[in-house]
């Protein structure tokens, strides 16, 4: 099993929740999304990332899949990169 975990920093917090819903919505679209869930950060220990997510596929080939589907990539042109500061990405195998 794959875990990918994502930090967001955006420049316009009001696009945020609007990112997290589209996020959440990609487990219907992507079949190769076992889980995947998406919200904003409440700790004070962040460091300036306001939101995150975290998915779970089955292999590197799934995570592959996934970062090049359409729907991800729509995403992504459209709710993540216009108002990125900061993303730290980690993906590890369990």
């Amino acid at each position: 099993m794959i875990e990918h975990v994502v930090l967001f920093k955006f420049s316009d917090e009001a696009k945020i929740s609007q990112a997290v819903e589209k996020l959440n919505a990609l487990k219907a679209k992507i079949p190769q999304i076992i889980e995947m869930s998406a919200g904003t950060n409440f700790s004070d220990r962040g460091q300036g990332f306001q939101f995150g997510l975290r998915m779970l596929c089955r292999s590197k080939e799934d995570l592959q899949t996934y970062a090049t589907h359409p729907a991800h990539l729509e995403v992504v042109h459209e709710d993540i990169l216009p108002y990125k500061e900061d993303i730290l990405v980690l993906d590890f195998e369990r």
